[in-house]
């Protein structure tokens, strides 16, 4: 089956969570917070660098293969998901007996970092903007709102995965959509301050970084914008999905 682009609200949905899912807001924020805490200064920038490199390129390798692998067994078959356990007895019959309990330990994997990370993350982003004293390698009395904000977020990310008839599908797909929305004006100030010389010095962002930094914020505004046109105006998408329509029938023909 050949990629199409659709002005639906449905797919500009996913298409904003697909974006807001691999580069998250949250994770800028705990990379630059996590490499302060580790005491990481310009000299071991390049072993940084390439962390950050190898680590970005398996997230995009692993999440093409998520895809694909999704399209080849749940998409042609018509399955409809609404909640995690969909997915693994789905893919049972169509990709293997231990499909589902693949999938169950990737899962896990994945629930477990951000039952960490995230609320970290936030810690970090909140301490920072308030000027609270931070950081892992602490101890508790020298950066109690830190840990106790810590801690507060991990029970509250508990109580609210233990919310009974909460579907846990509709509020990860719900909280990545946001997460694409907020994405764009991070990334706006972010490239502006690597491509600044006065305070990257030496490490000041390439024009070749600039040019593609600058190309991919552009199209997540242009998205979440087609997203909120798309809401609001439903005409608007439907003549999106006429011209789509067509187009597709000329290409065939």
């Amino acid at each position: 089956m050949t990629p199409t682009f659709t002005g639906s609200p449905d797919f500009l949905l996913m298409a904003v969570g697909v974006i807001g899912t691999t580069i998250t807001p949250w994770g800028q924020f705990y990379v630059q917070a996590s490499i302060v805490d580790k005491g990481i200064t310009a000299k071991d920038y390049r072993y940084t660098r390439w962390d950050v490199l190898i680590g970005t390129f398996f997230t995009g390798f692993i999440a093409f293969f998520i895809i694909v692998a999704t399209a080849a067994t749940l998409y042609v078959n018509k399955i409809p998901i609404e909640t995690v356990k969909d997915v693994a007895l789905a893919l049972k019959p169509l990709a293997g007996e231990y499909a589902g309990f693949l999938f169950g330990f990737g899962l896990l994997g994945a629930s477990m970092l951000a039952a960490f990370v995230l609320p970290l993350s936030t810690a970090y982003a909140i301490c920072e903007a308030f000027g609270f004293e931070h950081g892992i390698s602490k101890p508790y009395k020298e950066a109690p709102v830190f840990f106790g904000l810590y801690t507060v977020l991990i029970f509250f990310g508990a109580a609210i995965v233990l919310w009974p008839g909460l579907s846990l599908y509709h509020v990860m797909l719900t909280t990545q959509v946001v997460n694409g929305v907020l994405l764009p004006p991070i990334l706006i100030f972010m490239v502006l301050i690597a491509s600044k010389r006065s305070i990257m010095g030496e490490f000041v962002n390439t024009r070749l970084f600039n040019f593609i930094s600058w190309v991919f914020t552009f199209i997540l505004i242009l998205l979440t914008l087609l997203l909120l046109v798309s809401t609001l105006f439903p005409e608007f998408s439907g003549s999106l999905l006429l011209s789509g329509a067509l187009s597709e029938q000329y290409y065939y023909a």
